[in-house]
């Protein structure tokens, strides 16, 4: 399974939506994407969380995947069909996407931009 940065925050949190990522992950290779490792620093800093304990969790459950050009190509092909009708759907959110896709994992998010994909699973 492949977590977007608001299903790792949910989950690490132990928030309800946490407890479905929990559910979806139970006995699963788990992977986020780089973009998401940063994303979560960020999230901290803002939050004061402290990251070096978040990272710690990330490292230990979760393979990184690093972007590559073909990871970045396929993202901009979805980004641009999908903000045709989905005005909210970023490059990073392509990114993320095209991420999963290259590991053939599904990816879990919150966010109900990535509704229509039938590898999303929308928590």
């Amino acid at each position: 399974m492949f977590l977007d940065t608001n299903a790792v925050i949910e989950l690490f949190l132990g928030t309800e939506r946490g407890s479905k990522v929990l559910e979806f992950i139970k006995g699963e290779d788990i992977f986020i994407s780089i973009l998401t490792y940063a994303e979560t620093a960020v999230w901290c800093k803002r939050n004061k969380k402290d990251f070096e304990l978040w990272k710690e969790k990330i490292e230990e459950i979760a393979n990184i995947v690093e972007l590559t050009p073909e990871i970045c190509y396929n993202a901009a092909e979805i980004t641009f069909r999908t903000k045709q009708n989905e005005k909210t759907f970023g490059i990073i959110d392509g990114i993320i996407l095209a991420s999963a896709r290259s590991v053939n994992q599904k990816l879990i998010s919150k966010d109900k931009h990535f509704r229509n994909f039938e590898d999303c699973i929308v928590i």
